[in-house]
């Protein structure tokens, strides 16, 4: 189990656990595996376009990306 420290604005100020499971991280880890991370989406900046045309599986992709980055997980 890993707990994920995030900082937080209204209602609850500042850093929280979020516990993640084994299974949680293993599903984020083949969710990327199935849902590679596609950089036409992505802005010079480094940033993700945010025009409605971003297919929800890149934000969820991207969200999982980072947490996984946080946790030392990422796949190889």
């Amino acid at each position: 189990m890993s707990i994920l420290y995030v900082r937080s604005s209204f209602p609850l100020e500042g850093y929280h656990g979020i516990i993640i499971t084994p299974e949680k991280i293993e599903y984020m880890k083949n969710y990327l595996k199935e849902h590679p991370i596609d950089p036409q989406y992505d802005e010079p900046e480094g940033y993700i376009v945010l025009d409605g045309n971003t297919p929800p599986s890149q934000l969820a992709a991207r969200g999982y990306y980072d947490i996984l980055k946080k946790l030392g997980e990422l796949p190889e």
